[in-house]
């Protein structure tokens, strides 16, 4: 299985499919196994390098305070170790932030950088609605939390073909099971994440997508960005939520083509 330690932990990572390779960013408390929907559309067109970020799926999970910085620390280290000095990257949610801290940090490695349901801080421009807020915190990981999450972060069209049971059911079924620690550790990361004053640093060429219905990181949040990135692109898809990933991951891989053409 593809480990390899850096920055004194152990994270574990995939590698699928040919062609041009594109690094992807995972979103808050998820890890591969959850992306696997996503990730096999996307290696239909490009060799695609996942990892399990800090604290969830298969990667080390230290009792600690996690910053994105540190995410974005290990993300750097995993390229170096896989001999890879320049590739496109996609984060998704929380891997929003940390591709933009890697594109700060170390811009030499980012050739374009794809956004998708993002946004550079935890409480701007626009911070989450209550009840996203009290979801996040709650401790209650039980059936009855999950399905109101589901609610929160789908829209429409994807509870029209899932429903919130099959969804809990999963989740909760997962292989790798993340720690209260680790996600704890997670959010901590996230709500301590601010580049909103930096937007203006970011060179590449950025793709910004977001879901209209996503009442999470609210599409306005992708709005502002597009107008702070210099070269930048603003998609925006109706009726769809938060997790874009799973709810229309043809279109976003088709529109990721189009703008990395």
């Amino acid at each position: 299985m593809p480990f390899t330690t850096t920055n004194q932990i152990k994270v574990y990572y995939e590698m699928h499919g040919q062609g041009e390779p594109l690094f992807f960013l995972n979103g808050l408390s998820s890890d591969i196994a959850q992306k696997k929907l996503f990730i096999d559309e996307v290696k239909k067109h490009y060799q695609v390098i996942v990892p399990d970020i800090r604290g969830a799926g298969q990667t080390d999970k230290p009792q600690a305070h996690y910053t994105i910085s540190e995410f974005a620390g290990d993300a750097y280290a995993l390229l170096k170790e896989l001999d890879i000095n320049k590739i496109r990257v996609m984060g998704f949610s929380m891997g929003g932030f940390i591709a933009q801290e890697l594109a700060l940090t170390h811009p030499e490695v980012v050739s374009e950088l794809i956004l998708v349901a993002t946004k550079p801080a935890w409480l701007k421009p626009l911070a989450p609605s209550k009840r996203a807020h009290d979801l996040l915190h709650s401790e209650d990981y039980s059936m009855e939390t999950l399905i109101e999450m589901f609610d929160v972060i789908y829209g429409k069209q994807f509870k029209e073909k899932v429903s919130a049971q099959e969804y809990a059911k999963e989740k909760l079924s997962m292989p790798n099971p993340q720690p209260a620690h680790g996600y704890l550790g997670q959010l901590h990361a996230c709500e301590n994440f601010d580049v909103a004053n930096k937007l203006t640093q970011i060179k590449q060429p950025t793709l910004i997508v977001t879901g209209t219905a996503d009442e999470l990181i609210q599409p306005e949040n992708s709005q502002w960005m597009h107008k702070q990135i210099p070269n930048s692109k603003l998609i925006e898809y109706p009726e769809i939520g938060h997790m874009v990933v799973d709810e229309c991951p043809e279109r976003l891989v088709r529109d990721t083509q189009n703008f990395l053409r």
